[in-house]
């Protein structure tokens, strides 16, 4: 969110950049940037690593002000707000391992379903992040395929996985309470 308004509403009126530099055979760089039109302020890049021989892809966000004043208010940073779907009926599960509570249970393996209208949130205690969950998430679709997660920010990340219908899963994760 960008001075109160969603960045699916602002983004595509700014202007956009696309790079694409081959690393190797097996890893594709990708470079969006967006910059903010009018006062060319804001520029929020993502990086992405594309891995042609796994089924895998990585990336940072960042945000820079390379303007003269300072930018309307940056809050509810989600690097990951994506909808996960299948073509099969029935129940999502959701692997993931607790985190450290220094008791004999610590990272012990967990799993919860997600049935329609269900919706879990993960935050660790404290800005440490294996403190009560780890951050990394396998998601089970019924029809047997699925999508596993890792958080990489060190501080207080959040991560929701809201199951909205039947098909549909979507998982938002980021840094908790930016503003």
């Amino acid at each position: 969110t960008y001075d109160g308004a969603s960045s699916t509403t602002f983004l595509p009126t700014w202007n956009f950049s696309r790079t694409k530099t081959e690393l190797d055979a097996n890893r594709t760089q990708w470079t969006l940037v967006y910059t903010e039109p009018d006062t060319g302020g804001l520029q929020v890049t993502c990086q992405v690593i594309e891995y042609h021989d796994y089924q895998a892809v990585e990336w940072v966000v960042w945000f820079e002000n390379h303007g003269s004043a300072n930018t309307p208010i940056l809050e509810n940073i989600q690097a990951l707000d994506a909808v996960f779907g299948s073509n099969s009926s029935g129940d999502f599960t959701l692997y993931y391992n607790g985190g450290t509570n220094n008791s004999i249970d610590d990272y012990q393996p967990l799993q919860t379903t997600l049935g329609i209208h269900a919706n879990q949130s993960f935050v660790p205690y404290g800005g440490r992040p294996s403190d009560l969950v780890l951050p990394f998430f396998n998601l089970a679709q019924p029809d047997g395929s699925g999508i596993m997660l890792g958080i990489g920010w060190t501080g207080q990340w959040e991560a929701v996985f809201a199951r909205n219908s039947d098909a549909t899963v979507n998982v938002q994760a980021g840094m908790e309470n930016t503003h």
